[in-house]
């Protein structure tokens, strides 16, 4: 009772404290003032060593329920007065941000405040929110599952500097299930086989996964309650309002062998294997609610009386009952809500259910407003907060409308604004920076906006990109729009103490590239499992290069700044990443080619970029995977429980578990680079140049996630000047290599044609109308343009309503009358949609047939045409599914090897593919094909990021020998981007 009695206390305090109007000057109240002013003083003392004599910090009312700070300089002194210990804390950061004094950030603090401040007329600034919330429930595995209190202690201070009062606040709540479970009668061995380790708790929580990596001991159990005090001590203490752990519904496969009528839901998640999925109890089981119920009076009875408890329901799930839009499905909602919220009301009539909305912007096809509606009908409108997760995703990547438009104002109920800045905690560069300082004026000023009570951000990784966290602050505790540029120079002011023209220019450019690209995928190619083909959804261009050689120009005079120091080795460090990137690629196209020489040679370039990434990142105070497996090993309350600990951080950050997140928490960290990224590059390339087989999945696992330790590291005994020295260095040598490779098989083609060479051609044409209205007289003249001898043509129409034209006939005239034949796919508009070909030679025989479909898209075609002197086919293969494709793989192999794997011709086979070189799709045609054409991207022919078109050459016993290819992206006749959505390539091979 007596640790009750304090959290009691604490929010009783406040409300003397947030309501004081100034009136009736009692003690009560003045403690409470002196309270919350001490409780601020803290974080200013904490995060700068000291708290300022020429500082004073007192107490206001709320304006209208919300935070309020007053600012004001008389006498050289700074006043901060503010409605709680973070208005005061934002107050003062804010005031020290914009005026380039000082700033608080995770990779180091800094404040240069003048004894005597120039006098500042009054400055009032209300929040229009009445919260401000804060974390992803990812957060507490991507960034904190092994966080002590010393690093919550920074944490929470960071919080309430950047003006955050509602934060997500988990920790602990496995140790209250198992109390709860215990007195259900769950027995030891069944609660405890339940729980994954530590840095998997997130999808534990969300019904994902269970059991995973689990075990630890009681202490470390009771160490997590232990540590929740001190959390929820300070944030209730500085006014914050914690948002707590609900119970869900999900519950040990165990718990049958107590109450065996209970009807359990098995998840299904990322192919995990079935002992690690989760079970949930049906929403008609009287367990449900009881449990519920039981869960929020056991944590209260550990941590006082909460008021926000958060319970999401069908995450990424179909609802179980009902069809859409039907009365059972609505009912069902209905009986649904009022079960969470009457189970929380039971527990505490004060209470409110807070809901992620994720699900109203993803599965828009499920949660329609109606649907909506019925879910929220029965909860009272202030007793549920319903947290619009990702407004980002609406703008960059559904595209859709706004949540509280297309559910206009969330049907009463109230509402936080907020974002997902960051996935898995990968350290890319990248963030809107524009978006993320004004977009949430449009819900301000929205007919729609409803009841909107709350502004967040919900990254699912921190302590990265700490320009975007800044922005997004900023943002919550204003209702106008800021200028970025006017931002960007204050940041560089607060963080720096200058804003030289470079760092300014290093903005210029850096919003015309990584900050100002929004993608959940920020992860370099190079951190994919090999091999990895596509483009990186990064904005790396020439203004990134540029904005990190213009920031370490002025290495000279900000050496002795530690956050310039911290910066210039990460910004020296992306410009390696990105230069990988850039070599990957003419490796991937040397290995093709069989250029076993060229290969090894752009391969020791990129390991060499890798490995000095490393020996940089090694004096980052923050980016080292040496610090997140030392807060791993602390966390363990004896040997082997630190080992396990260390051992399951690494995996997170690498492998992750199951079979498709690998990769996922991409981290730019030495360490990871260096024992993980590129034993894997090495094993791969060495192994695909000398023509053997591999086992990636195998080689990560086996590799990295397989003990508690790394490699002794190395650094440079001066970091900043060996990253201006790095960057020089390595743009040379990228560059020429580029060159040279470009000149051998890369971007710029080369149309010179051998003599007695055959010039083969595959280009999917869009139907020839997909861009233009009719792009085959254009195309017709490219081909010409480069002396093609046979195209193979994929998406072509016969007689349709689209389209109109027998279009392979039509074509084949265009170029001079060639010889053609169609093969139909499917019926289309009346006519039929199929592939061709055409080529200058006479043809002798054809035959056409159609593939298999599967489980694929639409059914595919294969068509081939026997010349004099040739063999040369087309097909086109499904595009959605890769299991379709292989089927229709391996129909061709055995059909062409069939037909023609003893004719005295070589076999050509080309067309679009759907697949990159390194797929399984690719790898099944290698056992009869060879690819004799270009791996340089065919797709989109804007801004091709991934090769899918490909010319083959069957593995027989005529011989025939590749001369060259390319992939063409430009033309004298004709604009490429415009007459098709792909880019043509060609191989020219001599007949022998």
């Amino acid at each position: 009772m007596k640790s009750n009695f304090k959290f009691f206390l604490i929010p009783l305090l406040f409300s003397f404290c947030f309501n004081f109007t100034g009136e009736g000057n009692n003690n009560e109240s003045s403690a409470s003032r002196r309270m919350a002013i001490k409780a601020a003083k803290g974080v200013v003392t904490r995060c700068f060593g000291y708290f300022p004599d020429n500082v004073k910090f007192g107490i206001i009312p709320k304006r209208d329920s919300c935070d309020e700070y007053v600012l004001s300089v008389s006498g050289g002194r700074l006043t901060v007065l503010g409605s709680s210990p973070v208005a005061l804390c934002k107050g003062f950061h804010d005031y020290v941000f914009d005026n380039g004094y000082g700033i608080v950030s995770w990779t180091g603090n800094r404040l240069d405040l003048p004894s005597s401040l120039p006098d500042m007329p009054e400055k009032k600034v209300a929040s229009p929110y009445r919260h401000h919330l804060y974390y992803n429930v990812c957060t507490y595995g991507y960034t904190t599952p092994f966080w002590g209190w010393k690093q919550w202690e920074k944490e929470i201070d960071w919080m309430a500097m950047h003006g955050f009062d509602m934060p997500l606040s988990p920790i602990g709540g496995e140790t209250i299930l198992a109390r709860v479970w215990k007195k259900f009668g769950l027995s030891d061995e069944v609660i405890n086989d339940y729980f994954t380790g530590p840095a998997h708790f997130p999808w534990m929580r969300m019904g994902n996964i269970a059991h995973f990596q689990g075990g630890m001991s009681k202490e470390w159990f009771d160490a997590q309650i232990a540590l929740e005090h001190k959390i929820n001590d300070r944030e209730l203490a500085l006014g914050m309002t914690p948002v707590y752990q609900g119970f869900a519904g999900f519950v040990p496969k165990g718990i049958t062998g107590k109450y065996p009528d209970e009807k359990l839901t098995e998840t299904e998640w990322s192919s995990f294997d079935k002992s690690c999925l989760n079970h949930m109890l049906s929403p008609s089981s009287k367990l449900f609610p009881e449990m519920s119920t039981a869960f929020i009076r056991e944590w209260e009875k550990e941590f006082g009386k909460g008021t926000y408890y958060l319970i999401d329901s069908f995450n990424e799930m179909d609802i179980p009952v009902g069809a859409p839009g039907s009365r059972d499905r609505f009912d069902y909602l209905r009986k649904y809500g009022k079960m969470i919220y009457d189970s929380v009301k039971d527990a505490n009539p004060d209470a409110v259910w807070v809901m992620q909305g994720w699900i109203l912007g993803y599965q828009r096809k499920i949660w329609t407003p109606e649907t909506f509606a019925s879910l929220v009908s029965a909860v009272p409108d202030n007793k549920m907060i319903i947290i619009d997760l990702a407004v980002d995703f609406n703008q960059y990547v559904w595209k859709n409308a706004r949540s509280w438009d297309f559910y206009k104002g969330f049907a009463g109920k109230e509402w936080i604004w907020s974002t997902v800045p960051n996935f898995g905690g990968k350290s890319a560069l990248e963030g809107p920076l524009d978006f993320y300082l004004n977009d949430a004026v449009n819900a301000l000023n929205s007919p729609n906006r409803g009841s909107l009570v709350g502004f967040g951000t919900s990254p699912e990784g921190i302590e990265n990109n700490e320009i975007t966290y800044e922005a997004i602050s900023s943002s919550g505790w204003s209702s106008s729009r800021r200028d970025p540029v006017s931002f960007l120079e204050s940041y560089n002011k607060a963080r720096y103490g200058a804003s030289p023209g470079p760092l300014n220019e290093f903005w210029t450019q850096m919003l015309q590239s990584a900050y100002s690209n929004f993608t959940n995928g920020a992860t370099f190619a190079w951190q994919r499992r090999p091999p990895y083909r596509k483009k990186a959804p990064l904005k790396i261009n020439d203004h990134y290069y540029q904005a990190i050689t213009d920031f370490l120009s002025v290495s000279g005079s900000f050496k002795d700044n530690p956050l310039y120091r911290n910066d210039a080795i990460m910004y020296g460090a992306m410009y390696l990443a990105g230069k990988t990137d850039e070599i990957l690629p003419y490796i991937y196209a040397a290995i093709d080619m069989g250029d076993t020489q060229r290969a090894k040679r752009l391969e020791d370039i990129a390991i060499n970029m890798l490995s000095d990434m490393d020996k940089l990142l090694e004096s980052h105070d923050n980016m080292r995977t040496q610090r997140w497996l030392d807060f791993a090993e602390a966390a363990g309350t004896n040997p082997k429980e630190s080992e396990a600990f260390a051992i399951e951080a690494k995996r997170l950050i690498s492998t992750w578990g199951g079979t498709s997140l690998h990769d996922y928490a991409a981290r730019i960290w030495s360490g990871i680079i260096r024992d993980y990224y590129v034993p894997r590059l090495k094993y791969y390339f060495d192994n695909a140049i000398e023509g053997k087989s591999v086992d990636m999945a195998g080689f990560d696992e086996s590799h990295f996630p397989v003990s508690p330790t790394l490699s002794a590291p190395s650094t440079f005994p001066d970091p900043v000047a060996s990253a201006c020295e790095l960057t020089a260095r390595y743009s040379d040598i990228v560059n020429e290599a580029e060159k040279e490779a470009k000149a051998s098989y890369g971007e710029k083609p080369d149309y010179y044609k051998a003599e007695g060479s055959l010039r083969l051609m595959t280009y999917n044409v869009a139907h020839f109308g997909k861009v233009l209205r009719d792009s085959s007289p254009m195309i017709a003249d490219m081909a010409n343009e480069i002396g093609a001898d046979a195209i193979a043509l994929c998406e072509t129409d016969s007689c349709t309503v689209r389209s109109g034209d027998y279009q392979v006939e039509k074509f084949a005239d265009y170029l001079g009358g060639w010889n053609y034949e169609f093969q139909r796919a499917m019926p289309f508009g009346g006519g039929a949609y199929g592939i061709g070909v055409a080529t200058k030679e006479k043809i002798l025989n054809h035959f056409g047939v159609i593939l298999p479909k599967g489980r694929g898209a639409e059914p595919r075609a294969l068509v081939a045409v026997e010349t004099p002197d040739y063999i040369f086919a087309c097909t086109h293969l499904d595009n959605a599914s890769a299991s379709a494709r292989l089927a229709q793989v391996r129909m061709i192999n055995k059909i062409m090897v069939g037909k023609y794997g003893n004719s005295d011709k070589p076999v050509f086979l080309c067309g679009d593919f759907n697949d990159y070189p390194g797929s399984r799709v690719l790898d099944e045609f290698r056992k009869e094909w060879k690819v004799i054409s270009s791996t340089f991207p065919t797709f989109d022919a804007v801004s091709p990021s991934y090769c899918i078109d490909y010319i083959l050459v069957l593995d027989n016993e005529p011989e025939c020998r590749s001369v060259k290819s390319y992939v063409c992206n430009e033309f004298k006749s004709g604009d490429v981007k415009t007459a098709s959505d792909h880019l043509p390539v060609f191989a020219d091979v001599a007949l022998e």
